[in-house]
């Protein structure tokens, strides 16, 4: 009888699991649970065909010539969004108010297309051909931008010198300035109150300069669309915020650890996050 028992227990904790693997398998495919996080999918590619992919370009007053072997690279399925904030807008582009630099461009479209992201949107500053630097991270990232698709995330020249908890930035000089500029105060600040109001959980073991990065639908989904309308909201007041300089150093955990809550709750391992 205790055998019995036993066995009966063993089917059905098995025929449990099998259900759960098949749910992950075939989310993409039905049309069901499409939102499922990365870890459910052991690093494979469920959709129909082909992936979308969408490269969206934060613009002022660049020269963007060099996106188009870029896009050829992506392959035809890519699209390209291009918004800009600057007096010349490239043909085509969508008019931002210039505030919030690229941080609140990155957040006007996952706000705002929220519901219609590509399967992985890359993110990239217009200014990514400027100098040295910028051009091997683009490199980088139009060689990788796959990996999104098994790890939900990639960012170009990842720095693993982790943000500290009292950085503030006074003032910036970017690459389309021509003097140093006073920032406004993030509210609250330093880094780490900013990052456990806004963002929580642990402090950034690692961030991504220039936020040149790729990134996965349903990364983004495992937060609801009002986390990014708040920060959205945060970066509309201004043109040049200390919080732009607080998220540059929060997307790459931001997205990880929202991988790591939603794979916290289910019965598969989560991924390796940040490459640790």
């Amino acid at each position: 009888m205790f055998w019995g028992h036993y066995t009966r227990t063993c089917i059905a904790v098995l025929c449990v699991w099998a259900s759960l693997v098949s749910i992950a398998l075939l989310a993409d495919r039905s049309g069901r649970s499409r939102d499922l996080p990365c870890c459910l999918f052991k690093g494979r590619w469920l959709g129909e065909g082909p992936p979308s992919v969408e490269l969206v370009l934060a613009h002022y007053n660049q020269n963007v010539t060099w996106l188009d072997p870029l896009m050829a690279k992506l392959g035809e399925r890519a699209k390209l969004t291009v918004y800009s904030k600057g007096p010349a807008p490239p043909p085509g582009a969508q008019i931002l108010p210039n505030v919030g630099r690229e941080a609140h461009t990155y957040l006007h479209h996952l706000h705002n297309r929220y519901d219609s992201l590509a399967d992985v949107t890359i993110f990239l500053m217009a200014s990514a051909g400027k100098t040295q630097d910028k051009q091997k991270k683009l490199v980088e990232i139009q060689d990788n931008w796959q990996q999104a698709l098994s790890n939900g995330f990639f960012c170009s020249g990842l720095d693993d010198n982790a943000p500290e908890e009292g950085y503030t930035q006074d003032s910036w000089k970017g690459s389309t300035d021509t003097g140093w500029i006073q920032l406004d105060p993030a509210s609250p600040r330093p880094y780490g109150l900013w990052f456990a109001e806004y963002a929580g959980g642990k402090l950034p073991t690692a961030w991504c300069p220039t936020a040149t990065m790729a990134v996965h639908r349903r990364r983004v989904r495992l937060r609801p669309r009002s986390f990014y309308g708040v920060l959205l909201e945060q970066l509309s007041v201004g043109r040049d915020l200390e919080a732009a300089h607080f998220l540059e150093r929060s997307w790459s955990a931001m997205f990880y650890q929202a991988e790591a809550m939603a794979c916290a709750a289910s019965p598969f391992r989560p991924r390796p996050l940040l490459g640790k």
